[in-house]
């Protein structure tokens, strides 16, 4: 099993940019929903920050309600907040 976040895997990163843009925009989603941003508008301002830099542009124009429907329905906040205090303890190595 192979880590495909952002900043994980980064020979594997450099030898295929779809699979880099694509973390790079799960990050994005990421970064939005750990700033408290509701998951609708963190999904929607990652896919134009995305199409901004140039990252995924032409599928996310192509496929944004797609794309936003995949990810919200897919995605469970439970299991992404308990990721993340794992992640946390992890990094700060405390234990709850």
């Amino acid at each position: 099993m192979l880590n495909i976040n952002l900043g994980h895997n980064k020979e594997l990163m450099e030898k295929c940019r779809a699979l880099w843009e694509y973390a790079y925009f799960v990050n994005e989603v990421k970064e939005n929903l750990k700033n408290g941003v509701p998951i609708e508008s963190a999904v929607a301002e990652a896919r134009k920050a995305c199409i901004d830099k140039d990252i995924l542009k032409e599928f996310l124009e192509k496929n944004s309600s797609e794309v936003e429907d995949v990810i919200l329905e897919e995605f469970d906040r439970e299991w992404y907040e308990k990721k993340v205090r794992e992640e946390s303890q992890r990094i700060g190595g405390k234990k709850e």
